[in-house]
Formats: C-alpha cells, structure tokens, sequence
C-alpha cells in the first residue's frame, strides 16, 4: 500500500491501524487528470478514507463508501484513465446502505417510540435499570432514551460530521434491568437487541470534544462508560457496541486520533484475555489494562461505592510482555487467582456439566484432541461441545473438511433445538432466527487442502471477528495427498503449527484426529491416536469418545473419556446420551414438562457390565446398578487409573478394563 501511495503521490497518513489517504470515490464527476494536475488541491483534501493496514478493506467516513483495497485501486485506475462512468458504478455498487428494515426500525423507535429523561413522567424507569444514579444533564448529554412502552433503555451511536452534524448511526436496546451488572456481555445475550444488527461505524460516547484529547477509556457496558463521563475529570469513555464479544473492525477508525486506549473490562481472568486480545488489534503499543486491585470489577461498580475512578484509570499497566519475567511481576496476579480459582478455570459447559467437573471449563490458548472410533460420531460430540460454547458468546470458526457445510449446519440446528424439526416444521423459522445470531463461522473448505491456506484463513478470521475457538474436523485431511512425505513427520509438523497458533493469537483450537486401526472390541488409550507421540504431547486435554456394544444389545453405549487435563489433571469419564432424533449427547433437561424434551429423554440403563480381562480370555460379570451405583463404578474406575502404574508393578499381566455404561 505505502509503494502505491508513493508511486501516484497520493498523499498518506500512516496511523496504528488504518492508513488515511484521500477519499477518491467522490470525485467520479472529475477526470484523474485534472486532480492529478492541481496537486495542492488534493493535499488540501481531509483525509477522509480509512484503509486497514492488515486486511485491506476501506471505509470512507464522510461518503459512507467500503470495500477491498482492490476496488480502491480499481477506481484510482477507471478515474485517471478518464472512464468515468464505469468508476462511478463501481463507486455506487460499494456504497454502504443500510437496509430498509434498519432504516425503517431505527427511525420509528429513535424519534417515535424514545423519550428523553427530562419528558418521563417519573423516575421509575431509569431506578428500574439503574441510571437513577447518574445525573440528568449527563444523560441528556449523551443521548439516553427510554421506550416507556416496554420498559427498555436505548443507548444510541452518533456519527459526528462537521457538515451534516450529529446523526444517528444505530443504537443498542436494553431488555434485561440487570444489564448493568453483567461484566460480560455477549453477542448471543437476550439482555439487548442491536439496530442494525451488524455493519457498526460509531461508539456509545462519541461527541466532537474528543477531537481535542488524545486518550479515552473503552469499556465492554454502556454504564461503564457513563460512570467514567459522569466523575472522571482527566479521562473519556467509549462504549463497545457488542461489548467484548468482538471488536469491529469498522470501528478501528473512529479511534485513530488517540495515542493512549485504556481498556477497562473486569478483572476475571476472561475480561483480561479479551482485553489483551483487543489490545493486539489496537496496538499494543498504546494500550494499557486495568487490573485493578479493588474488591470492585467494572467502573460502574466503583461509581457505586464512590471510589475515585481517575486513580483506578492511571494504574493501569501496559499488555506488553518482555522476555524476561521474575514473580513480582505476576505476583498479584497468582494471589488474585488463588483467591477465585472458579472465575479463572473458563467458560463453563451448560450441556455437560460433569465435564466441567474434570476440564475446569473452555479456555483460550488450549489445544483439544478429540478421537474415537470410525462412526462413533465424533463430528456430534463436538458440533453440540462448539455450540454449547458459541451460545455463550465464544466467537467460533469452524474447518469441516470431512463432511460439508450443510450438513453440519443441518446437525448443529436440531442441536440448538432439541427437538425432532422433522416433525415441528411450524417451529424452523424462529428456531432458524435465534440460530442465526450465533457467533458462528464456517470455512468453505472441502476435502484435502494445503496446512498454508488453512492457517491463514484462520489469522484472518482471529483478526476480523475476534474467533476464540477453532475447530478442526479432521487432522487427516490437512496432510494432503503427497505420497513421498513421512505422513508421521508430516503430520507432526501439522500439529505443531497449531500449537504454536493457539499460543501466539490466544484461541483454543480443537483437533479431530482418527485412531489407529486396533482391535473394535477394547477401549482406545492414548496410544491409539494414529500419528506419532506429538498430538498427546502438544494437546493440553484429549478426549476419546467411547463406545461399548453392551451384552445381547443391538446398540452401543457411548461415554467421553477424559485422558489428558493438562489445566487440573482430573481425569475420569463422563457418560453420553445420545438422543437419534435430536443428534444431542448431552443429558437432556430436567427440568420442566416440555413435550419435545419429555419426548426424546433416553432412560437410563440398568445393566452395567464390568469387564476384567486377564492375559488369555475375558471374564465378564454383570450387576444391576442404580444411577449412584453407576457414578460409584465410574469414580472407582477413576481412581484405578490414577493407581495404574503401581497396579502394573505388582499385577503381573492382569489390568482392569474401562467399565462399560
């Protein structure tokens, strides 16, 4: 870009994320020749167009035109060769439309339905949602509104402009009056619905005296930012439009002009790797964190106990690392984990809360190795493991090489629904609605394709939708089909590439990798991975999914074996229920009578079948267990394995088998 801009002398500005240059789409009525004769008179221009220095992709603040930088050179090109009208086309396809469902949402809840806090009646809507603290002239000053007829708060997003003036780009409504409490609110949350859905080009807080400083505070929460405009005399703030679910990359410009970004999210252990993570894409360089040492969290809460929220924001620390480390450094920070072991451990699992008794929860920076035999279905375990996750707002990008997009859309929808749709077509578009807010990617890669292109797919996705988890289904089809490589080699390689970029970007990634082809009748270990030691080795969990044809049974009993937890060494098994008509593993609800979960509970089974198998043959003894009695066998089991080694020295050639569920 910067040889482009030197070659036709355009004139440039090379800022932390963006370039700024002149904004050339809105000069489709003039020749090339005449601006590039008048050079004073481009240079006189605002440099208006922002281009991102990673990806390309342009914004042009005042015409509301982006598109690729291809199209930036291809209109560069149509003007100075004079072949106006096809510029102006091109100009015109690109032009940043809202729709008119947007349009026609915004303007009829913005000036029909809102009113401000001086036209209510009373204060019983703003105390209801806690902005009865704040004062009135600060939220007249920054836009707040109420919709009376639902009892819903509205923060807007103004575009400042000095021609047009302020202008309402969007706005988030708030459902839930417990909003201000949250310290993390995710893209999936009910607690608001965002106008338009996507597309974001302002930020809560953005007025035209943020011209005149060069800091500011983001936060995650609206009532953040307030708390730090109401008090703070020294700092502003700006709000996040989907909190820290994401941070947009059309909103990068807006915060060009500031050479200091404090990021003030919370102080668990999520808000900080959201922080650092955000901090990546902004600069590292001119960012810091809060980390604070309060008993408080987020900035609101502090506002609340009148805490001085200026000397909070002047602590914060840099998120740059150094090579060298020493225990001063992390010294509060391993006493403020030790303290609240359960905030750290991660994003818990709704659906199988027995595994976040062994892994802790879903951590970034983490590699999952997830194997089991041929058809066990491994792809449903972790479709409905990923969806568990990408509910709770876990940003997900997911690689199915081995099965295609639609069917995995289609498995993953029943999931969302828990229910049979075959049979409840009357209910897909609501479903589809509520599945469509998801923070979900897919690849459009099919079969055998190169590690290179994989990877850098996912560096672009990390980048431009802050992707926490990857998924790749499977290993096998990343080695491609070259004939004279060590596939063990080559595939060792493949593995340490992941790692490496679960580090580095701070995602988990998850592998499926398939077994070696071993004996169907006995469990898998962590030897039957095909490959050599290297998966076991880099993977911080591995999971083998089980399955066991039980005794003068037609079907088979499938339990996740968790063999590897590098985080907290919990081994153990957790047993599935797989439901045909759903495609769920998880244990269906408990609670409540509805008809399409009532319908699809599988029961529980009696029979549990012990196995003890010696150096010749197998003797099998069955019991009748009881549930209890099934968990008993199941921590029995667990504990034998953690034994194992000293069972090995003294058993000769007699080892206990995995109990069958």
């Amino acid at each position: 870009m910067k040889l482009f801009f030197q070659r036709t002398k355009l004139p440039f500005v090379e800022g932390w994320t963006c370039f700024r240059c002149p904004n050339i789409l809105r000069h489709n009525s003039l020749s090339y020749s005449s601006l590039k004769i008048n050079k004073t008179q481009i240079r006189d221009f605002d440099l208006t167009c922002y281009i991102n220095k990673i990806n390309g992709n342009f914004w042009c603040q005042d015409t509301k035109h982006e598109g690729h930088w291809d199209v930036y050179k291809q209109i560069y090109h149509l003007q100075r060769s004079k072949r106006i009208e096809e510029a102006g086309e091109v100009i015109e396809h690109h032009w940043l439309k809202m729709s008119e469902t947007d349009e026609k949402n915004i303007s009829s809840i913005w000036y029909d339905e809102c009113k401000s806090i001086s036209e209510l009646p009373n204060d019983e809507l703003p105390r209801m949602f806690g902005l009865d603290l704040f004062p009135e002239d600060v939220l007249t000053n920054f836009n707040v509104k109420f919709r009376t007829r639902s009892n819903e708060v509205v923060f807007p997003w103004i575009q400042w402009n000095p021609k047009e003036g302020a202008t309402v780009r969007g706005f988030k409504v708030i459902h839930d009056k417990n909003y201000c409490h949250e310290e993390i609110v995710s893209v999936s949350s009910k607690a608001y619905t965002t106008y338009p859905s996507s597309n974001y080009h302002s930020l809560f807080g953005m007025n035209p005296s943020l011209n005149k400083t060069s800091s500011i505070v983001l936060t995650a929460n609206e009532f953040d930012a307030l708390a730090i405009n109401s008090v703070s005399t020294k700092h502003s703030a700006l709000c996040l439009p989907d909190g820290m679910s994401q941070l947009p990359l059309q909103v990068l410009p807006l915060l060009e002009n500031f050479s200091n970004i404090v990021l003030w999210f919370g102080t668990g252990l999520l808000s900080w790797e959201y922080a650092e993570c955000f901090a990546k894409k902004l600069g590292v360089k001119r960012c810091k964190l809060i980390r604070s040492k309060l008993p408080v969290t987020t900035a609101y809460q502090a506002y609340k106990g009148c805490l001085n929220l200026d000397s909070v924001i002047e602590s914060a620390v840099s998120p740059v690392s150094h090579q060298f480390i020493t225990f001063e450094d992390f010294k509060n920070d391993v006493r403020h984990e030790l303290l609240n072991q359960e905030t750290f451990s991660g994003v818990p699992y709704r659906r199988f809360d027995k595994l976040n008794k062994k892994l802790k929860g879903h951590r970034r920076g983490e590699l999952t190795v997830v194997t089991g035999p041929t058809g066990s279905g491994k792809t449903t375990l972790v479709s409905e493991l990923s969806l568990d996750l990408a509910v709770q707002g876990v940003a997900t990008l997911w690689g199915s090489f081995e099965i295609n997009n639609k069917r995995l859309l289609k498995c993953m929808l029943k999931q969302f629904a828990r229910m049979d749709l075959e049979n409840n077509m009357e209910k897909f578009n609501e479903v589809a609605a509520e599945f469509g807010k998801l923070p979900l990617l897919l690849m459009t890669y099919q079969g055998s394709h190169d590690i290179n292109a994989v990877m850098e797919t996912m560096r672009q996705a990390v980048y431009m939708k802050d992707i926490q988890h990857v998924i790749i289904d499977n290993l096998q089809f990343l080695m491609g089909t070259q004939t004279k490589v060590d596939r063990f080699l080559l595939q060792d390689s493949v593995i340490a590439g992941f790692r490496k970029f679960a580090t580095a970007e701070n995602v988990h990634v998850t592998l499926v990798i398939h077994p070696r082809k071993e004996d169907s009748h006995l469990p898998l270990q962590l030897s039957s991975i095909f490959g050599s030691a290297k998966a076991t080795q880099e993977a911080d969990n591995v999971l083998i999914l089980q399955q066991h044809k039980l005794h003068n049974q037609t079907t088979y009993s499938k339990y996740l074996e968790v063999a590897k937890n590098r985080y907290d060494g919990d081994l153990g098994n957790i047993r599935l229920h797989f439901n045909r008509k759903t495609l769920c593993m998880s244990p269906p609800p408990l609670e409540g009578n509805n008809e399409n979960f009532a319908s699809n509970e599988v029961p529980l089974r009696e029979n549990v079948e012990c196995s003890k198998v010696f150096s010749s043959d197998a003797c099998i003894r069955t019991t009748q267990a009881s549930d209890a009695q099934l968990d008993v066998a199941l921590e029995g089991e667990n504990r034998m394995k953690s034994t194992e080694a000293d069972d090995a020295n003294g058993a000769g050639s007699e080892k206990w088998v995995r109990p069958w569920l």
